[in-house]
């Protein structure tokens, strides 16, 4: 007598929960771009105001703090963006990171890279 032993596993609920979490991230990836792309949206709404009202105001000291925020705001977008093109959010390399915040920093201050020595070591 000849037997044959043999196990039927219903992968029918498993294939659906795979289904439903790779729908789910592709959801999330959705809604980060979209996040990503409003908040990079109101960094430059805020730094053309910014810009606008140092341009129409005629204190010096008043203007030149403007213009400082504005640098500072386009910093902030410039690490935004940064984080945004990193391949991995868990695993983010500091010294590429705070590098960039740097340079982005000299740049919009108008300091340029070659007045501003840098020198970064983490």
């Amino acid at each position: 007598m000849d037997f044959l032993e043999g196990v039927v596993v219903d992968m029918t609920e498993r294939k659906q929960a795979e289904a439903k979490i790779n729908e789910s991230l592709a959801e999330k990836e959705v809604l980060l771009r979209e996040i990503h792309h409003r908040v990079k949206n109101n960094f430059q709404v805020i730094a053309s105001l910014l810009s606008l009202q140092a341009d129409k105001n005629e204190n010096p000291t008043v203007r030149n703090a403007l213009e400082d925020s504005r640098h500072r705001v386009i910093a902030m977008a410039q690490a935004h963006e940064q984080l945004y093109k990193s391949e991995n959010l868990a695993n983010i390399s500091a010294n590429e990171y705070l590098t960039a915040i740097i340079q982005g920093l000299n740049l919009t201050a108008g300091l340029g890279e070659q007045s501003v020595s840098m020198a970064v070591d983490i």
